[in-house]
């Protein structure tokens, strides 16, 4: 009995189930991925044990819903923009645990502070942190947003890490084209030089690694940068969150 008492935990069935500290000033524990708000009434069964990002308004009453169906909105950490309280409402929870604060050129940083501690004494926002786009090819991120989030200690919620989903293989590509499946983004069912430029080098990376997936190590590219990284992904099928699991496996070298 007290042996079981002090048995160590089982291990998580996947590397989403360790979970990281949020940030270097708190002790809250989350998934180390985010998973977007933006799903159907079909793709909520991809919402069980993630992250879980506010989208549009809709998308919170559904993810809402599906809180309340599984009774589990005490175990689900929500990060919402900046505009809370009709997500909120939507959501049916009273507070956010993290607040994704994204950066716009127009807000004045003293603004954009001034409203987050007003919300943060209202009790609906518990923790901050900041939001924006990045990824592999895209780094102004690294350069304007990382030090001042290593300076106060502010967690990470980068969206389109895996560019919108469009850094794939040949391979990968090639098979996502003949199961029908379209490619997003404005660029149709053809990558641009630069995305099949990417893709390659982030192939070859894969390959040192035993990882077949150009997307995965897209997303493992961001995570390797700094500490407290959540990305935000998305997918429209469960074997894209699979795939975007396999990221948490993926050890990159730093930078010399």
């Amino acid at each position: 009995m007290a042996e079981n008492l002090f048995a160590p935990a089982p291990a998580p069935k996947t590397a989403l189930g360790r979970y990281r500290v949020l940030g270097p000033n708190c002790g809250l524990r989350v998934s180390p991925l985010q998973l977007g708000g933006h799903v159907d009434r079909h793709g909520m069964e991809r919402d069980d044990g993630v992250h879980v990002e506010g989208g549009n308004d809709e998308s919170e009453e559904w993810i809402g819903e599906w809180m309340a169906s599984r009774n589990v909105r005490d175990r689900v950490i929500i990060a919402t923009k900046y505009t809370t309280d009709y997500k909120l409402h939507s959501l049916g929870k009273n507070e956010a645990i993290l607040f994704g604060g994204n950066h716009k050129r127009s807000l004045h940083m003293s603004e954009m502070m001034d409203s987050l501690h007003i919300l943060l004494e209202q009790g609906k926002v518990l923790y901050l942190g900041v939001s924006g786009r990045w990824n592999v090819m895209l780094r102004d991120f690294e350069r304007e947003i990382i030090p001042m989030a290593r300076q106060f200690g502010l967690a990470l919620a980068p969206w389109d890490a895996i560019g919108s989903g469009r850094l794939l293989s040949k391979k990968q590509l090639e098979a996502r084209l003949a199961s029908g499946e379209k490619m997003r983004g404005q660029g149709g069912n053809v990558q641009t030089e630069l995305e099949r430029k990417y893709s390659e080098v982030l192939e070859e990376v894969g390959k040192e690694h035993n990882v077949d997936s150009v997307t995965a190590v897209a997303l493992a590219y961001v995570m390797a940068k700094t500490p407290y990284v959540f990305p935000l992904v998305g997918g429209r099928k469960i074997s894209h969150l699979h795939d975007n699991i396999r990221s948490l496996e993926i050890k990159l070298t730093p930078d010399p």
